[in-house]
């Protein structure tokens, strides 16, 4: 049993297509090169053969007719040129497949865009079809139905002059986001340097900092050494002047502290 809702959440999901899905640009992931809203009720979609599908060399415009009462009612999803597909009536182009048929009302216009590019994708329901003898041979000869696929692709949906137009717009718009990303990676990269070379300053200043106080430091203490030494200085100074006063020679091992107590008692 197909879950279409299903494939179509986890396809948004891995490809990071978001609810709000700006459709007034192309949109590659979905093939989609341009939708025109004839009017809100009416649009025309023109996409792309999805890679390694059965309509990789073609590209077909799809209707969508909105009911007033969307979504509480399902869109008529039609794809224009013939197409050889399981799931698409051969005769006006009506998509039979189950996430229009197993309708779940949702505004979500990305879960309706994504579910047109699975029926072109994704695989086809042979439980469900709109010919038994396609699902017979879809079935039983898969290469003979990929090669009528492709026949019937060149023969009614070619790429037009037209296309080559849109093709253009879609690789330029490409080419757009990639250098957006680049730029963004290089405003990110020159970010980053910016921030390590913030870091490197904040270090440096509190390197200078602590040399700074080790400088303050040293300083502080060669200024108590020097006074130290000044004092020093200064008490052999006095000293000296005291010991050309003394009626007596000191001896070599002799301290003044001891000629004075034996001179005194």
């Amino acid at each position: 049993m197909f879950n279409y809702r299903k494939d179509i959440r986890e396809f948004m999901e891995k490809n990071n297509i978001e609810d709000n899905l700006d459709i007034s640009k192309p949109i590659e992931i979905l093939g989609i090169l341009r939708i025109d809203k004839i009017d809100k009720f009416h649009w025309k979609v023109r996409i792309r053969g999805p890679k390694e599908s059965f309509y990789k060399n073609g590209i077909f415009s799809v209707t969508i007719d909105f009911p007033e009462d969307f979504p509480k009612r399902k869109p008529d999803v039609r794809i224009v040129e013939k197409i050889y597909h399981l799931n698409v009536s051969p005769t006006n182009g009506h998509i039979s497949i189950g996430f229009l048929n197993q309708w779940i009302p949702s505004p979500i216009i990305a879960e309706l865009l994504v579910g047109i590019y699975l029926a072109f994708a994704g695989p086809q329901d042979p439980e469900n079809p709109y010919s038994i003898d396609q699902s017979r041979e879809f079935k039983t000869n898969l290469g003979e139905f990929a090669r009528k696929a492709d026949e019937w692709t060149l023969k009614f949906a070619p790429f037009s002059n037209y296309d080559l137009v849109l093709i253009n717009e879609m690789n330029f718009y490409k080419m757009e986001k990639l250098m957006e990303k680049k730029e963004d990676k290089k405003i990110n990269e020159l970010e980053e340097k910016l921030n390590q070379m913030k870091q490197e300053i904040i270090n440096l200043k509190q390197e200078n900092l602590r040399l700074k106080k080790i400088e303050n430091d040293y300083n502080a203490s060669k200024l108590e050494v020097l006074e130290l030494h000044k004092d020093l200085r200064t008490k052999e100074k006095e000293l000296k002047e005291l010991k050309s006063k003394l009626p007596f020679e000191l001896n070599k091992d002799e301290t003044l502290l001891t000629i004075i107590f034996i001179y005194f008692s």
